[in-house]
């Protein structure tokens, strides 16, 4: 039982942590630590795979931030199933919000031609989508 335990203790001293923080993060900096977090989801879970070669990683999303997808996070069972997904920050923040839409700036309501109709549609995603 003791050397068991030597064993896990081993295995989570060496896994590696990233943090994401789309406030101050960037995705040129090394992503160990809160102070060094990348910016983007992308970044880390890229560094997240390169590190899982060789044992599997954990990803921390700042609590209270929303981090926006620009384009499609493809994960897939292959390279990303030995990574944990969590968070950090203060527990009294939000949770983190994953956000596949962003801001749109400075736009304006067109006029509506004559005869023209609006069509409205809402896009519902559930438990069985595999991109985020």
């Amino acid at each position: 039982m003791i050397a068991l335990s030597a064993v896990l203790a081993i295995a989570l001293v060496d896994r590696p942590t990233y943090y994401v923080s789309p406030t101050s993060g960037s995705d040129a900096a090394a992503g160990t630590s809160a102070s060094t977090a990348f910016a983007t989801l992308h970044r880390a879970r890229d560094a997240a795979r390169t590190a899982a070669a060789a044992t599997r990683a954990t990803v921390l999303l700042q609590r209270g931030a929303v981090h926006e997808l620009r384009s499609t996070l493809l994960l897939n069972t292959r390279a990303d199933s030995g990574t944990d997904w969590s968070m950090y920050g203060d527990a009294a923040a939000a949770l983190p919000i994953v956000s596949g839409g962003f801001l749109i700036e400075n736009w304006t309501v067109a006029p509506r031609p004559t005869g023209a109709v609006r069509h409205f549609f809402s896009l519902f995603m559930t438990e069985n989508t595999s991109q985020i």
